[in-house]
C-alpha cells in the first residue's frame, strides 16, 4: 500500500507539474507591465529594502561559504533585478562588481532609470548559458520559482546558474518558502543538488527574518545560524499559523575545481 501511495502522489505531481509547465512563460510575462509603470515597488526591492538586506546577505555568505564570492571587486550577477537596488547596495555595500540583469527591454529600462550608471544585461535564466564566469549570483523572488511549480525547468535554471558560477562561487536563490504546488519546491531542489558533483554544498532554507536579526547573535556563528532557523520555523507557524509563508534563502556554492 505505502508504494502505491507513492506512485498515486508522484502521478499527481506530474499531472500538476506539466499543468504549471504551460504557464510558466505566462507567469514570467506578468513583468513586462510593472516594468514600464511608475509603481514598481510593490514588485522589487527599494533602495531601503536593499539597505537592511544586503549587510544580511553579505554576513550569511561569508560565515556559510567564505568571503571568497563577496570579497572586493568579485563579479557579481542579480537574475530577475527589478529596479536593480540590491545589485547597487551589494556593489556599494560589499564592492562587488555588480551587473543587474532583466529579462526584457522594459525591465533593463527600469534598471537605468531607477539606478544609472549600475551595469546591465539581458539575461533570461531559462536560456543563460554563461560558463565559471561570476563569483556571486543572485536571485530574489523571480516569477519563475515564486508563481509557479515546474521542478524539471527550475532545476534546469539553477544548473544554469551554478555552470555560470566560478570555482568556489556561490549562487543565492531567495523566494517564498510555500511549497509544491504553489511555487518551487525548495526541499526537492536541495535534495537533488546536493548530489550533483559540480556542488560543494547547499545550504538552506534559511528564514530571511533570521538573517536581517542575526547579527546580535553572530558570536555564535554557523551553529548559531543553523539554531535560529530551526526555531524560527518551529516557533513562527504557530504564532502566525500553518499557512503562513515567510521568504527563504538557499546558497548553494560550486567546488574549487
Amino acid at each position: 500500500m505505502g508504494c502505491g501511495r507513492f506512485a498515486q502522489a508522484r502521478q499527481s505531481r506530474k499531472l500538476a507539474e506539466g499543468f504549471k509547465l504551460r504557464r510558466i512563460n505566462e507567469v514570467a510575462n506578468w513583468g513586462r507591465e510593472w516594468q514600464k509603470g511608475g509603481d514598481w515597488s510593490s514588485h522589487s526591492s527599494s533602495q531601503e529594502q536593499a539597505r537592511s538586506l544586503v549587510p544580511a546577505y553579505l554576513r550569511f555568505v561569508r560565515m556559510m561559504c567564505g568571503d571568497k564570492p563577496v570579497r572586493a571587486q568579485a563579479s557579481g550577477l542579480d537574475i530577475g533585478a527589478g529596479a536593480g537596488c540590491i545589485a547597487a547596495a551589494l556593489a556599494s555595500f560589499g564592492g562587488l562588481q555588480m551587473t543587474a540583469s532583466e529579462w526584457n527591454e522594459d525591465g533593463i529600462k527600469l534598471i537605468n532609470r531607477e539606478n544609472p550608471g549600475l551595469p546591465t544585461r539581458m539575461v533570461d535564466l531559462m536560456s543563460f548559458d554563461d560558463r565559471d564566469k561570476w563569483d556571486f549570483i543572485l536571485c530574489r523572488e523571480l516569477y519563475p520559482f515564486t508563481r509557479t511549480n515546474a521542478f524539471s525547468d527550475q532545476a534546469d535554471m539553477v544548473s544554469r546558474a551554478i555552470d555560470a558560477l566560478a570555482p568556489g562561487g556561490v549562487f543565492m536563490l531567495i523566494g517564498s518558502t510555500v511549497s509544491f504546488p504553489h511555487c518551487a519546491d525548495y526541499d526537492l531542489l536541495i535534495r537533488s543538488f546536493r548530489k550533483d558533483a559540480r556542488v560543494q554544498g547547499v545550504r538552506g532554507p534559511f528564514l530571511e527574518a533570521v538573517l536581517l536579526r542575526f547579527k546580535l547573535y553572530a558570536i555564535f556563528g554557523r551553529p548559531g545560524y543553523k539554531l535560529a532557523n530551526a526555531l524560527a520555523k518551529m516557533v513562527i507557524p504557530l504564532i502566525k499559523g500553518r499557512r503562513w509563508a515567510a521568504v527563504g534563502v538557499t546558497v548553494f556554492q560550486k567546488r574549487n575545481g
